[in-house]
């Protein structure tokens, strides 16, 4: 019946130039555009839905931009911080690593806190 995360939402000071670093930076992919969001999506993962300014959600978040914080897996976290790096990506402190992952956090083009995440085994 519940299949898991459909999507996460993201509030934007700018919509455009945020899905744009996304795309640039992640290798995201413009979904569609739907009522003032863009949805954007990266195989196999759920969808970001970018909402500009005071759209709405806003409101729940109190006005708060950057009003997620979310993780994007990757297979091999050494050559992606060095792909961020080598894109001029703020990345916040070193990695860190459990028994169960290693994870780098970094800050996108406004400043929103997100991570990179290796896991030993698939959850």
């Amino acid at each position: 019946m519940y299949r898991g995360i459909e999507h996460l939402t993201l509030t934007a000071k700018n919509a455009d130039k945020i899905s744009a670093w996304y795309c640039d930076v992640l290798g995201f992919k413009e979904a569609y555009r739907s009522g003032g969001a863009i949805f954007l999506k990266h195989e196999g993962t759920c969808l970001i839905e970018v909402l500009e300014g005071d759209g709405g959600l806003n409101v729940m978040l109190q006005g708060n931009q950057g009003g997620a914080i979310f993780a994007i897996g990757v297979d091999d976290i050494d050559a992606a911080v060095v792909d961020l790096r080598a894109k001029g990506v703020e990345l916040i402190d070193k990695p860190m690593a459990d028994r169960y992952c290693k994870i780098q956090f970094f800050l996108d083009g406004e400043g929103n806190l997100l991570h990179l995440i290796q896991r030993k085994k698939p959850v």
